[in-house]
């Protein structure tokens, strides 16, 4: 197919592991968008919809950084309202402040249910996941380990997370108006809750053991939780993978299940052109 030759020159043309699918290329741009076709958006409306939903009506904030919920107190006034306060200035105020990290403590906890939900729902819903995506899961799979025998099975299970929770699921949370989840665009504060719960999910996702692979100081407190879930996260990436491979299994219902059981495939002009761009650039491979 199309999709497994671009994969393996992507692998080919890769000079190290860690560089693999991280860039925004036609490859990954082409696997975007074709989890988001009717069967990846039918899977995440009735596994992940509800939870997205509710987590968007929510009128709490969910802030952890600490400069943010001193500028939240700022606000409020629960604390003096000081003009001109540079960053550092704020930061080192609400590192003293008590009721700042008794806040951020109260709020992990939250976020750490909120992120249980989601992977529980993922847990649960492996074999509803559409053949096409978990296809291209093991192809993932499958290259990482011919073309760099070295890689760890922690490595391996990071770039399949990588595709599916960074290019699959993370943008239904942040941008559920987008995926028809809801009706508009959420409120600034309803975003920046989706935004951590899709920070928590990548961290999972990255299979890193490293304290220093948490980008953001303030996710620190969240450390634990991530590396609890890690395990179990690799188990289900594992079984994503653990499907009949396209050239053995030909039969009627997996095409069916590609195009939501119907013949008719529905295109468009964006799409069409990143076809046309994967078409001239590998045109050597396929004639």
């Amino acid at each position: 197919s199309m999709f497994e030759t671009a994969l393996k020159y992507e692998f080919q043309e890769a000079t190290e592991f860690g560089s693999l699918l991280r860039a925004n290329t036609a490859m990954t741009r082409m696997m975007t968008t074709y989890t988001r076709r009717g069967p990846g958006e039918m899977y995440l409306r009735s596994t992940l919809g509800d939870i997205i939903v509710d987590l968007a009506k929510r009128t709490d904030s969910l802030e952890i950084n600490p400069v943010k919920v001193y500028e939240e107190m700022m606000e409020e006034g629960t604390v003096a309202a000081t003009r001109h306060l540079s960053f550092t200035e704020k930061q080192k105020l609400a590192e003293k402040n008590e009721t700042v990290h008794k806040i951020v403590k109260n709020r992990v906890g939250k976020l750490e249910k909120i992120a249980e939900a989601f992977l529980q729902a993922m847990f649960s819903s492996v074999d509803q996941v559409p053949y096409g995506i978990r296809w291209l899961c093991k192809a993932i799979q499958q290259l990482a380990k011919e073309h760099f025998p070295e890689a760890t099975s922690e490595n391996v299970s990071s770039l399949i997370g990588g595709f599916y929770v960074l290019r699959f699921l993370n943008p239904s949370i942040v941008t559920p108006h987008a995926y028809r989840l809801l009706p508009h665009q959420p409120r600034y504060g309803a975003r920046r809750n989706l935004t951590l719960v899709a920070k928590i999910l990548q961290n999972i996702a990255n299979q890193s053991h490293a304290s220093a692979a948490v980008k953001e100081s303030y996710m620190q407190p969240l450390q634990p939780f991530i590396h609890q879930q890690q395990i179990q996260v690799r188990g289900f990436l594992d079984q994503l993978c653990d499907v009949p491979d396209f050239h053995e299994s030909m039969q009627l219902e997996q095409y069916l299940a590609l195009c939501q059981k119907t013949i008719c495939i529905e295109i468009t002009l964006s799409e069409i052109y990143l076809i046309h761009n994967l078409l001239v650039k590998y045109q050597d491979v396929l004639v």
